[in-house]
């Protein structure tokens, strides 16, 4: 039996923890448990004292062959600011306070200075008058969609782990977001706002920011993945012959492998 945790009640803001005590009973009758980020593995073992040996962090990702920088657009600083976001779920707590706020400023102080696209489900009782609704893509589509925007945007609440921001990531798109929406070992590829009430109003300011960071600093999270994945992959097949190591001194000699995650 394998547990895949991907979900705690920290990222709900719940006070009463039922989600993380039926995790952590699970865990108990698991053979193996998977976790889809170092932060939740490290949360999972300071509350849960389980005796299974078999545990590791399995990221999300996205596909490279689909989601890349390749024909990505660079922002000047001078033309119209295209910002974009995508969502599956057409839920209430994926942001939509925060694109009601900006699409309200897209008619007044951001007039002519942000585009605003949203790709994905609408809420049925909510219209955003001056923001682009393109209705779900996936894909090679979806990719081109992105590709057409200079920054990323990302305003859910309570996510674990947001796989529109992998995407976005991939393509090697600045992102700006609240900390509700990234979870901390991603936070330095992100453009961080503190609060959700000054988070629109800087916007601009945030998105410049990310985007000059980029540039300067080439920060290549789909590179490092690939790069690190192929590169161990490789190493599997010439020191271990093509076995995983069981062994943490073994496992962290793997590129892209720390000890939280060998453990």
């Amino acid at each position: 039996l394998i547990h895949r945790v991907n979900d705690c009640d920290e990222r709900k803001g719940r006070t009463l923890k039922l989600l993380n005590k039926l995790l952590c009973a699970t865990a108990h009758q698991a053979d193996a448990i998977v976790f889809i980020s170092d932060w939740l593995h490290s949360l999972h073992s300071s509350r849960c004292a389980t005796k299974n040996s078999m545990e590791t962090v399995i990221h999300n990702g996205a596909d490279s062959m689909i989601f890349n920088p390749s024909g990505l657009p660079r922002w000047d600083g001078k033309e119209i600011l295209k910002i974009v976001t995508h969502h599956w779920a057409d839920n209430w707590y994926k942001g939509w306070d925060v694109y009601q706020q900006l699409d309200r400023l897209l008619e007044t102080d951001f007039a002519g200075k942000i585009e605003f696209t949203f790709v994905g489900k609408p809420l049925p009782n909510i219209t955003l008058k001056h923001t682009k609704i393109i209705h779900p893509l996936n894909g090679v589509i979806l990719a081109q969609q992105l590709k057409q925007h200079h920054a990323y945007l990302t305003a859910s609440l309570y996510e674990s782990f947001n796989l529109p921001v992998l995407e976005a990531l991939s393509q090697n798109c600045p992102v700006i977001g609240l900390p509700s929406a990234i979870i901390p070992e991603f936070e330095a590829y992100v453009s961080i706002a503190e609060t959700r009430d000054t988070f629109v109003n800087s916007m601009i300011d945030a998105a410049e920011g990310k985007i000059k960071q980029y540039d300067t600093k080439k920060i290549n999270y789909y590179k490092t993945k690939s790069k690190n994945a192929k590169a161990t992959a490789k190493m599997l097949l010439q020191d271990f012959k093509g076995k995983v190591p069981d062994s943490i001194e073994q496992l962290v000699t793997l590129l892209g492998v720390g000890r939280k995650t060998a453990n």
